[in-house]
């Protein structure tokens, strides 16, 4: 088995229990999310809900994903923030995407910088280029302009983000609501040092992926929306209108700053470094498993 079961799903099913009886929509939002929570409670890749259940909104599926949220909570895991994706026309096009959309990510999901994982935790690897802002003061009204915003932000810090691929691929391809109903694939994001709001020009910063000193991934902070502080002031205006808060201590991923690199399991292994000029450097290494011994050439 890819990943072993952990006993953060012992509440699986937690919220389908809840809402057991409940109106069609919050049925239908349970259901999608049991099943993208599969996923993760076996380690297996599942169909598309798209496929596996039918076409369902967009309303659904961020349903679906408050439903997700609330098992992984009652499992032992914490919201630690929030990722902002389809922050660019190309992946907006890519899956007929209406605009930017939002996920959660978890305590549980953080990696220290200089940090390794093993290539086993993925069904396919994909490394992003991010710039994460971290939250000084709760965020709990609509805010107008990124003037008003900004001194709300504690910190700047380079990120890495590791999503992973939970649909099959051999079923059918999901869609934009399959992929917003299992919280954009959320895994892994690493973050790099902090640096204060105010030292941070975007209109300047470039970042570079490279992988074992092989260049692999560029782009731009403007990239993202025009700013990343555009990218969070979408994400802010967005959760006030559903009642959300940014609390102290959140982290929020605002948007890949190029296409990610996705190299085949085989040749993933590595290590991975996104340098960001004046915001510093963020690094991770992805390990091979050990070659598995012939117990024949062995003797055994």
């Amino acid at each position: 088995m890819r990943y072993l079961r952990h006993a953060a799903f012992a509440a699986f099913g937690v919220i389908a229990v809840l809402t057991s009886g409940c109106c069609p929509i919050c049925e239908r939002g349970t259901a999608i999310s049991r099943h993208v929570l599969t996923a993760r409670a076996t380690g297996a890749q599942v169909a598309p809900p798209s496929i596996a259940l039918g076409p369902g909104s967009l309303s659904i599926a961020y349903l679906a994903q408050d439903y997700l949220t609330g098992d992984m909570v009652a499992g032992g895991d914490r919201v630690a923030g929030y990722k902002v994706a389809f922050t660019s026309a190309a992946s907006q096009n890519a899956f007929g995407a209406p605009g930017p959309a939002y996920g959660r990510i978890f305590a549980g999901q953080r990696r220290d910088s200089g940090s390794a994982m093993s290539v086993m935790e993925f069904h396919k690897v994909a490394v992003e280029l991010e710039v994460a802002m971290v939250i000084g003061r709760r965020v709990d009204r609509p805010i107008k302009s990124v003037e008003e915003l900004k001194p709300y932000i504690r910190a700047i810090c380079p990120a890495l983000e590791l999503p992973n691929q939970h649909f099959s691929p051999d079923v059918g391809r999901a869609t934009f609501e399959d992929l917003v109903a299992d919280n954009l694939g959320c895994h892994r994001f690493v973050l790099g040092p902090a640096v204060a709001p105010d030292k941070v020009d975007f209109g300047t910063v470039a970042a570079a992926l490279t992988r074992d000193g092989q260049p692999v991934s560029a782009g731009r902070a403007s990239d993202v929306l025009g700013s990343p502080w555009a990218s969070l002031l979408w994400l802010v205006k967005g959760l006030a209108a559903s009642g959300i808060s940014l609390q102290p201590g959140d982290v929020v991923l605002t948007g890949a700053l190029a296409a990610p690199y996705s190299p085949p399991l085989s040749r993933a292994a590595g290590t991975y470094v996104g340098d960001f000029g004046t915001l510093g450097k963020v690094t991770c290494a992805i390990v091979a498993p050990p070659a598995r011994q012939d117990s024949k050439a062995n003797g055994r």
